[in-house]
């Protein structure tokens, strides 16, 4: 971990400036050294970097795709040197439709504090480790330390990269896969439930040997998918219950029910995969991406799901071989990241004292 105490560090020497700032924030009266600002606040006013994010990042953006925005700020040492931190701040703005999905004014945003990002590259995070490259007309808000930030892009690059990108991919390919198998099941019993009366309760429909095919009965529940429903319950609450969860299954219900399988997951598994051969291989990444439309074209359902499990594992398999092969290091500079964190949060605050 890095320390965010850095003023306590071993063989760290400090200016009379440094001594003078710190001493006035711990020995000022305690209205004083209380956080006047929300966190919000804090965030605006040392915020190093702000930028797009996701598939307008990626290159992959379409016109319903949603908005996310992340940044970067730096903590004053009135938070550092206090009983708590800030390190995520998240500043939404929620705008949902009667369906209760986003519309096109939702915009997400999310900003990390300059210590956690700096862990999260270190321990290679693909979210983290994509906007170190981002392209210059995705940035927002940068001043000099963001882009100070920005030039040490290569420093987090490391062969630890690898197991992070893959625990990444295989998280999507677990989603596209369950969350696919639970819609079609719910989809089906839904369907099913239609057969009965309303007033009807659920362990009737014990007398269509057909139920077996959605579920079965654990205790006093119905086990469906993710859902479990009372056996004592009305079918039209059961049918509520199941469209209830159908609505929230995904975003993309049609393409489902089109194409057999959960595509968003589908283009976010192969990016990710591809995404790291790309670094291990060149020691560097380009956004947008150039294999952007290909991302697009599995996101919008124009590969069976066999066939991108098929290029999944030809590429796990590539970046098995390629890690042995690479240039990157093992491990990262840890102590001259550590330096430049230091170095970097003490001339942030002695510029806004």
């Amino acid at each position: 971990m890095l320390s965010h105490y850095f003023f306590l560090r071993e063989k760290e020497s400090f200016d009379q400036l440094d001594f003078l700032l710190m001493a006035t924030i711990l020995f000022s009266k305690p209205k004083l050294r209380r956080i006047a600002m929300n966190s919000k606040e804090i965030v605006q006013n040392n915020k190093i970097l702000e930028t797009y994010i996701g598939s307008r990042m990626y290159g992959t953006s379409t016109p319903d795709s949603d908005v996310d925005v992340a940044g970067v700020f730096i903590l004053p040492f009135s938070v550092i040197l206090g009983l708590t931190t800030i390190e995520e701040v998240n500043d939404s703005v929620i705008s949902k439709n009667q369906d209760g999905k986003n519309t096109k004014d939702a915009i997400d945003i999310t900003y990390y504090s300059f210590h956690k990002f700096i862990n999260l590259a270190i321990g290679g995070s693909p979210n983290i480790i994509e906007r170190l490259f981002i392209p210059s007309d995705k940035i927002i808000y940068i001043n000099e330390f963001g882009q100070r930030l920005i030039e040490r892009r290569h420093s987090f690059l490391t062969k630890k990269i690898v197991p992070r990108f893959l625990g990444y991919a295989t998280s999507q390919r677990h989603k596209m896969i369950i969350r696919t198998e639970n819609f079609t099941v719910m989809n089906s019993f839904f369907e099913f439930l239609k057969k009965f009366e309303s007033r009807q309760v659920i362990i009737e429909i014990k007398n269509d040997k057909n139920y077996e095919l959605f579920g079965d009965f654990k205790g006093d529940h119905f086990v469906c998918g993710d859902i479990a429903v009372n056996r004592t319950a009305m079918i039209k609450d059961a049918k509520r219950i199941v469209e209830e969860r159908l609505s929230k299954v995904s975003n993309r219900k049609e393409l489902i029910l089109k194409h057999g399988y959960e595509t968003k997951f589908s283009s976010h598994l192969i990016r990710l995969l591809m995404e790291c051969k790309e670094i291990l291989s060149t020691g560097n990444l380009i956004l947008p991406l150039n294999y952007a439309d290909h991302i697009k074209d599995i996101k919008i359902g124009k590969f069976k799901i066999n066939e991108v499990l098929d290029e999944a594992t030809q590429l796990e398999n590539e970046l098995r071989e390629l890690k042995d092969k690479s240039d990157l290091p093992e491990h990262e500079d840890f102590n001259g990241i550590d330096s430049f964190v230091v170095q970097m949060t003490k001339e942030w605050n002695n510029a806004k004292s």
